[in-house]
């Protein structure tokens, strides 16, 4: 699959931080690994082994130390317009309605036209939060601010869409539905999609391989495919495959059960 169309190519990556006093710390080393287009991966690994760093690069927000990185064919040399980013933290104006927070992005671009108003309304309307249009960040859940990031970083049609742990602040019961969102919202717009998650039966519902990082510095252990076929349907998680597969990454990382 990454043979035929690597929407991302990452050839012998490596990040070095240098700090005034101490020594430089090597964050990540000698990354390679190609993502097809409309591919779903999943980065998983232990706390500060550079997956967020890894996100970073691939957008264009951090240039490598050492190698080459090349989104849809171009080297990645600054800020990639063609890239939605969505945090842990949904980070809406709190002054601005869920609609204005969505189509931010177009105002920011000067993009906005005839079709915007429909883009952004249908986005919502795919998230399940369309009746809240017109509500402030403060009147809605957790979870349904989250939804409201995701839409506001697909509003402008970007090809790449990266995800920094954005459910790890939400609860058990709420995170176990965003992931069901989530897998909707990519099953219906097939954007190529990479998701840092500390939580690897998340990964494994979520994503077509997933990618086991080492501890810092971050180095690429293992790649394991997910032969569960889309859509996953929550009854996924009971299957044997899932629970094998979540045992076998949670190993690759140091524990039994994830």
């Amino acid at each position: 699959m990454t043979a035929v169309s690597p929407a991302i190519v990452l050839r012998g990556i490596s990040k070095t931080y240098a700090a005034k006093g101490r020594p430089n710390t090597l964050a990540l080393d000698n990354i390679s690994l190609d993502i097809a287009e409309g591919e779903f991966v999943a980065l998983v690994g232990p706390s500060g082994c550079g997956k967020s760093t890894l996100l970073k690069l691939i957008s264009g927000l951090l240039p490598p130390s050492n190698g080459e990185i090349e989104v849809f064919k171009a080297t990645v040399t600054r800020p990639l317009p063609s890239v939605g980013i969505v945090f842990q933290s949904p980070v809406l104006m709190k002054w601005r309605t869920i609609y204005e927070n969505v189509i931010l992005p177009l105002e920011v671009m000067g993009t906005i036209d005839a079709s915007s108003h429909d883009r952004v309304m249908g986005l919502l309307e795919l998230a399940g939060i369309r009746d809240f249009a017109q509500s402030y960040p403060r009147e809605l859940s957790g979870g349904m601010q989250q939804r409201a990031a995701i839409c506001r970083a697909l509003v402008h049609n970007p090809p790449l869409l990266l995800l920094d742990e954005p459910f790890g602040a939400l609860d058990a019961m709420t995170r176990s539905q965003m992931n069901m969102d989530l897998a909707r919202i990519w099953a219906q717009t097939r954007k190529t999609t990479v998701l840092i998650t500390h939580s690897v039966a998340e990964a494994v519902f979520l994503a077509d391989r997933v990618v086991v990082m080492s501890a810092r510095p971050g180095r690429i252990t293992e790649i394991i495919s997910v032969e569960i076929p889309h859509p996953r349907t929550v009854d996924v998680r009971g299957q044997p495959k899932f629970g094998e597969l979540v045992q076998q990454i949670g190993k690759h990382i140091g524990f039994e059960f994830a």
